[in-house]
């Protein structure tokens, strides 16, 4: 545990893989008919980083928006540029109203004509929020988000999921590996290992919003 707890950096991370799985040789780049890829280790890295960039949402990421407003008239609202998933949409007047998610065409079969009213629930299609009543009148609006994680690079040698889940990264980035090992009898350690690590974030994650007691100084997260 606490050589996870110290890997903080992607260059970190790298070198922690292949030394769990004793291979080193998995650093070093693949040259093939003149065109250079990733070494497999930073391929293994990125393929459970996407995986958990699915998944896990790290409470350092939740941003809450108030600079938002709907146009009267008008039925969409922008994504923000680094929108990864909602938490919560609402009118923020008095008393505030809290928008209810529906499937898209849920909510074009409950809101088949154009009459304007106040909004009462949005859908999510492309790179916009669409809401319906239309809106009578302009109303500021409240976005409670979790914005994306920046991927691990070079360039970016940490983020906030790194911090929070370097366990998840590690092990996860083995099991990855583990089609280079065949028949690599470490890899039921390295799963049990992985599954433990994500159910850790999500109990982490419900204690810290849910109990109401101090926490540890972390970044838990939650998944979804």
């Amino acid at each position: 545990r606490a050589l996870v707890l110290a890997i903080d950096t992607y260059a970190k991370m790298r070198a922690a893989v292949a030394d769990e799985v004793m291979r080193f040789d998995l650093l070093t780049d693949v040259t093939a008919d003149g065109t250079t890829i990733d070494d497999a280790v930073d391929r293994a890295i990125g393929r459970v980083e996407r995986r958990l960039l699915r998944r896990v949402r790290v409470r350092a990421n939740e941003v809450v928006d108030d600079s938002l407003a709907l146009v009267a008239g008008t039925e969409t609202l922008a994504l923000p540029s680094d929108y990864a998933s909602t938490r919560m949409l609402y009118l923020d007047k008095s008393p505030i109203a809290v928008l209810s998610y529906k499937a898209p065409a849920t909510l074009y079969t409950d809101h088949s004509g154009t009459a304007r009213g106040v909004p009462t629930s949005y859908t999510i299609m492309s790179a916009n929020y669409y809401v319906r009543p239309i809106p009578d009148l302009a109303y500021d609006v409240r976005l409670v988000y979790y914005k994306a994680v920046t991927a691990l690079s070079a360039a970016n040698t940490s983020n906030e999921l790194l911090v929070a889940a370097a366990d998840a990264y590690l092990y996860g980035a083995c099991l990855e590996l583990a089609l280079h090992m065949a028949d690599d009898p470490r890899v039921q350690v390295w799963k049990g290992a992985f599954d433990e690590a994500l159910k850790d974030i999500t109990e982490d994650d419900t204690a810290a919003r849910w109990t109401g007691a101090p926490q540890a100084p972390s970044l838990a997260v939650n998944v979804v």
